[in-house]
């Protein structure tokens, strides 16, 4: 998982690396920025092809369709970054401290952060946002590293893109740009206040009910208490592996950044890559 970042370190800026780049934009990035840290902090947000973005052509031969997508998706996913820029140095430690390595929503992608010098050379850049005005709430779910892409627009898309000799900024651009509106209801926020507060129980295993007469701590109940261990792999906490209602979102208000969340994230994104191999 990430370290905390100390001010020696950081930049006032971030790149945003190796995401669904037909997924997620520069709209989205801000968004997620300015949910973490006020508007005003953040100057821009910019979508950049980097030096793979220039070689869209160099897939190569493939055994079948499923090693086809998953090669695209790859190259997708390298051909581009997001570079932000903030007003100083503190909200772009804020932001990476709460988002690298986790995932977004239950997308299937985790944030690969870096500090960059706001003046660093990219490549064409062919998304600029200043605001959120543009943006358009998505359901992420819905885009989990897609196993058929070729069945929806999407698929339709990158295979157009990276069967073509040259690069077809038209393209790039439509499947940056394509994004679902879907509300999430009132059921799925009541699952996810629960979750919450069954983690927020673990913080304290020994705690007294208030209701009950106060008893003697006994050497044996410290002992048991002091070497209680959080455990990811806890029966309890198996939805959070496998239904999308559970998803931790670090930009939730509710959402409380501790050592076990991080566990658990750091196991879901173990299952995650092992799955993938």
């Amino acid at each position: 998982m990430n370290r905390e970042i100390t001010v020696g370190e950081a930049t006032n800026a971030l790149v945003f690396l190796n995401m669904n780049w037909n997924v997620i934009d520069a709209n989205d990035i801000f968004k997620l920025c300015e949910d973490i840290v006020t508007l005003e902090k953040i100057k821009t947000v910019k979508i950049c092809k980097t030096k793979a973005g220039e070689r869209t052509n160099e897939i190569g031969a493939c055994k079948d369709l499923k090693e086809y997508q998953s090669k695209t998706l790859q190259i997708l996913k390298s051909s581009f970054v997001a570079l932000v820029v903030f007003d100083s140095v503190q909200p772009a430690i804020k932001i990476y401290n709460e988002l690298d390595s986790t995932e977004l929503e239950n997308s299937g992608m985790f944030f690969d952060i870096r500090f960059v010098d706001e003046n660093i050379k990219t490549g064409e850049v062919t998304q600029t946002v200043t605001s959120c005005e543009g943006f358009v709430e998505k359901d992420y779910n819905k885009f989990k590293i897609e196993e058929t892409p070729a069945e929806n627009k999407r698929g339709k898309l990158l295979e157009k893109l990276f069967t073509s000799k040259n690069t077809n900024e038209k393209l790039l651009n439509e499947l940056i740009s394509i994004s679902d509106n879907e509300e999430e209801n009132e059921d799925i926020i009541e699952k996810k206040k629960l979750l919450f507060e069954e983690v927020e129980k673990e913080k304290d295993e020994v705690k007294i009910e208030i209701d009950k007469p106060v008893k003697e701590v006994t050497t044996q109940e410290k002992k048991s208490a002091s070497s209680h261990v959080f455990d990811p792999l806890d029966s309890r906490f198996s939805m959070l592996y496998t239904d999308s209602d559970f998803t931790i979102d670090p930009t939730h208000p509710e959402y409380q950044k501790n050592n076990k969340l991080k566990d658990i994230m750091k196991e879901k994104r173990r299952r995650f890559e092992e799955k993938e191999m």
